[in-house]
């Protein structure tokens, strides 16, 4: 048995293969020979002779040629003429086929159905090669357009301009670095190392020279710039003239240029964006071959619609057939009869690919409104529940004509709000006519609608603009929005050029508007750009930013800005100012007609009642900006917390009440009210119940004169409790003392008794705290104990020129009790104010200061003062104690000397008279007074 021919298996190419099982059947013409032999030279003759029958319709030329030049089988190409003729008799005489039918097409398709019989049946199942290859020329389309678009949007915000000039920044740079680098090896450093360079007074380094800024700064400065080389901490400068870098880069350094030359390529690039765009909209097989400019991007690269179709197509006559034009996407419907109302190629051609697979395909074109019509009448627009209706066309026209069928499709969009629906609601967007339409619909009932605007990323800026217009203008105010971040972001920055806010159509565009600005928590930064129906809600609803000019615009221009001139024209405004208190106060401060905060005093207290809740400093500012005017006369009546803001501000009067209100709320005189009372210097009165202003009295009057932390001077404080005119002193147990003048203050000012008692519980051992209480004490020589003056303060007391000779004559005359002990400078300062004040000192006391001082200078005036009250054995006794000499005066014979002063000869004489001495000289010469013992 004879094996199968296994040839065919090693064929790619489809219509080589078909030609070879054709010849099998010619086995025997070996040996009998019917059919002459023919090849691809003549096959075209043949063919051009097969087709040369008048009943068949006409094929053109071209196409013989090419299917001659790949098939040069005979039987093959009789069984290409005989099926084409019962096709075209069929399709194109009896029209049962699409309309328009061409019989180019029809022949096509015979030859790729003899070379691809399998695959041709597959056909109908739209399951070809065909198939394949139109699915992917459809992605191609689609990725091209999209690519495109993008580009285009990129173009709009200039940020391929800042690409461009990146780029060439780049550029220069490195040919800048490598002139540096010349100029080091010319110069012999290679030791050194390139660092930067320096422009004006700014440094660079070399990765930065590659910025626009670098070359913008370089031009600008108008010389070259100096480069910087450094080698182990030294540096090595190199100053770059302008001349050679213009020589350098020639014609590129003109950065001034630079924007405009690179922005005519970018709009030429934009213009021959949305060119390519409209071709690729209706761009068939033989378009998409080609351009090699449009490609689909794989995971493998970027492929072109060439690269598809000999990865898809199996045969060299099938691939020449589709770039040629006779064979388009269209291949489905040039072998089929069809039934229904006839309707166009392309029309059929989307029921076919797209609405029956349910393949959506976003930016087929139709050749006008009639396809479309065609296209849902002979679907019952039921595909418009399906993704196949996702069409840009397709939407335009329901939206143009008012469809019900717009709903359908918009409600889907937002319902689903699948992957396939964002991406078709990006590019309707982006592409579609009746976008504006399409928004103001979604709008009311959708509120992501914002966001996807935002989202689509080949919107250009004003288009951007238009259609968030649209959805502000009418946007439901009922739909709970949740507004994303990127919303508020624009609608804050664009506001302005929002036509429903600066120049809207009609009132509920504008009231719509305003209600999602205030969801979307946008405020506004200039009321003056809005129409004065837009800035009357905007001011209602406080969605502006507190500034003098947006005030003034709110308020219709008032002469000033004062609270109490707003809150007498809109309560609105005045509670958003009572609400926003620094904003309010900067507002005012930049408001050149505003001198004050408050202008009525009449005002002032309610004003201060409702701003309680500010924080003390902010209403501290309002009350020292009002007018001078504005006063709070009790306390009583306005908040205790703005008490402390109202004391530093100076606005409340000391009286007795006022401050007795403020310690019994502070529970001290805090540094707040110190500053007022200080100011104050006196405490009014104020009328009331005697009992309880009594009470009130003495309890102020404690709490200031404890207040030292906050009001130290003690003169201060007893200065103001004096200005209370208290009924009765203050006892002592409620004083709390201080070293200090406070003691004297409070006798000075007849605040307390001048008792023992009140000395007594100052008792710190503090001398000038003392010394200034018994200067002002009328009473201290008729109290004064030792245990007010111990021996220090007896001292420091009897040595104080400033303390009266009555006190200190009281104190010395009770000089055992004050002194007891041998104090040297308590008996030495009694001793010395003695002599002073001539008051006499009884022997026993001169001879213990004598003793415990041993000071003749001292003593023996005392001496001389007592005259006669001493006797001659007590004046011995008492110098005696004077050292040296004077002890001498008892040893018979002696001849001691002493100082020539009044005070020795008038004590030496007395000894002599009374014959203790034998002999009183004066020695003029020598200052001396010797003397001789009898």
């Amino acid at each position: 048995m004879q094996k199968p021919c296994n040839d065919t298996r090693q064929l790619d190419d489809g219509a080589s293969a078909e030609s070879v099982r054709a010849n099998r059947t010619k086995f025997f013409d070996l040996v009998v020979p019917v059919v002459p032999f023919i090849t691809h030279r003549t096959s075209r003759d043949l063919l051009t002779k097969l087709l040369a029958d008048p009943a068949l319709v006409p094929v053109t030329p071209d196409l013989v040629d090419l299917a001659g030049r790949h098939i040069s089988d005979m039987r093959l190409l009789k069984n290409i003429r005989n099926e084409y003729a019962v096709f075209a008799a069929r399709l194109i005489t009896a029209k049962r086929g699409v309309p328009e039918l061409r019989a180019d097409s029809v022949f096509a398709m015979m030859v790729y159905k003899n070379v691809h019989l399998g695959d041709f049946e597959q056909i109908s199942l739209g399951r070809s090669d065909l198939d394949t290859l139109y699915k992917l020329s459809r992605d191609l389309v689609n990725q091209s357009i999209a690519r495109r678009r993008a580009r285009i949007s990129k173009i709009a915000d200039s940020a391929a301009l800042a690409d461009v000039l990146q780029e060439k920044s780049q550029r220069l740079a490195e040919r800048l670095n490598w002139h540096a680098e010349v100029i080091q090896r010319s110069g012999n450093n290679l030791q050194y190392s390139l660092s930067g360079y320096t422009i004006g007074a700014e440094t660079f380094t070399p990765a930065e020279a590659a910025t626009a800024r670098f070359w913008r700064m370089l031009i600008a400065d108008g010389n070259g710039p100096t480069a910087k080389f450094t080698r182990y901490g030294s540096v090595w400068t190199v100053p770059i003239p302008i001349g050679d870098i213009r020589e350098l880069f020639r014609d590129e350094l003109d950065l001034n240029d630079w924007d405009s030359r690179e922005r005519q390529a970018l709009d030429a690039e934009c213009e021959e964006a949305i060119t390519e765009i409209a071709a690729l909209r209706k761009a068939d097989f033989a378009d998409l071959a080609a351009n090699p400019a449009f490609t689909l991007s794989r995971d493998t690269g970027e492929a072109t619609f060439e690269t598809l179709l000999g990865e898809t197509i199996r045969s060299e006559v099938a691939r020449d057939l589709i770039r040629r034009g006779f064979i388009d996407q269209n291949f489905a419907l040039y072998v089929a009869q069809y039934y229904g109302e006839r309707v166009s190629i392309r029309a059929m051609n989307f029921i076919v690919q797209h609405v029956q697979p349910n393949i959506p395909d976003t930016y087929y074109a139709f050749e006008g409104p009639d396809d479309i019509v065609g296209v849902l009448r002979e679907t019952n627009a039921d595909f418009l529940d399906l993704n196949s209706a996702y069409n840009i066309e397709i939407l335009d026209h329901l939206l143009a004509n008012q469809q019900p069928g717009a709903r359908t499709v918009l409600n889907r969009l937002a319902e689903t709000d699948g992957p396939a629906e964002q991406a078709f609601l990006q590019a309707y967007l982006s592409g579609g006519a009746q976008t504006a339409e399409a928004v103001r619909r979604l709008s009311a009932t959708w509120p992501p609608i914002l966001s996807r605007i935002l989202q689509v990323p080949d919107l250009q800026p004003e288009r951007r603009r238009e259609l968030v217009d649209e959805a502000v203008a009418h946007a439901n105010p009922d739909l709970d929005r949740q507004i994303e971040e990127q919303v508020t972001t624009y609608l804050q920055d664009n506001y302005a050029r929002l036509a429903c806010l600066t120049r809207p159509a009609d009132e509920p565009s504008t009231r719509n508007a305003v209600a999602l600005l205030r969801q979307a928590r946008v405020v506004i930064d200039d009321l003056t750009v809005l129409d004065h129906n837009a800035r009357a809600l905007v001011v209602a609803d406080s969605l502006y930013t507190l500034t003098a000019g947006n005030l003034r615009s709110a308020l219709h221009d008032p002469p000033a800005l004062s609270l109490d001139i707003v809150r007498a024209i809109d309560l609105t405004v005045y509670g958003y100012c009572i609400a926003n208190p620094a904003a309010y106060l900067t507002a005012v401060e930049n408001d050149r007609p505003t001198t004050m905060t408050v202008a009525d005093p009449g005002t002032f207290a309610d004003i201060v009642t409702e701003i309680a809740g500010w924080e003390s400093g902010l209403v501290e500012q309002l009350c020292r900006a009002a007018a001078p005017g504005c006063w709070v006369e009790s306390l009583a009546d306005v908040p205790e917390v703005v008490w402390p803001a109202l004391a530093r501000s100076r606005r409340f009067p000391a009286a007795l009440t006022n401050i007795a209100a403020y310690i019994e709320q502070a529970g001290e005189v805090d540094v707040d009210l110190a500053g007022l009372l200080v100011d104050a210097r006196s405490i009014r009165d104020h009328d009331g119940e005697a009992d309880r202003l009594a009470e009130q009295t003495t309890q102020v009057a404690v709490t200031i004169l404890r207040s030292r932390e906050t009001i130290p001077s003690a003169e201060t404080r007893a200065a103001l409790v004096a200005t209370l005119h208290l009924t009765e002193p203050i006892a002592a147990s409620r004083i709390e003392p201080e070293n200090g003048r406070l003691l004297g203050e409070l006798l000075h000012h007849q605040i307390c008794d001048d008792t023992a008692d009140l000395f007594q519980s100052f008792a710190s051992g503090d001398w000038d705290t003392l010394r200034h209480g018994i200067d002002c004490s009328a009473k201290f020589a008729d109290f004064v104990t030792p245990a007010l003056l111990d021996e220090d303060m007896t001292a420091r007391l009897l040595s104080s020129t400033r303390i009266s000779p009555t006190v200190r004559q009281a104190v010395l005359s009770r000089l055992d009790e004050f002194v007891p002990t041998d104090h040297h400078e308590a008996l030495r300062a009694a001793g010395r104010f003695a002599a002073t004040a001539q008051v006499p000192l009884s022997p026993a006391q001169l001879e213990r200061i004598a003793r415990v001082t041993c000071d003749a200078e001292l003593v023996v005036p005392l001496v001389d003062q007592l005259g006669s009250a001493i006797s001659t054995d007590q004046i011995l006794a008492v110098l005696a104690y004077l050292g040296r000499g004077y002890a001498d005066l008892s040893t018979s014979g002696a001849t001691p000397a002493f100082p020539n002063d009044s005070h020795h000869f008038q004590v030496l004489t007395r000894l002599k008279q009374e014959e203790h001495l034998s002999r009183v000289t004066r020695h003029r010469t020598k200052s001396q007074i010797s003397v001789t013992v009898a």
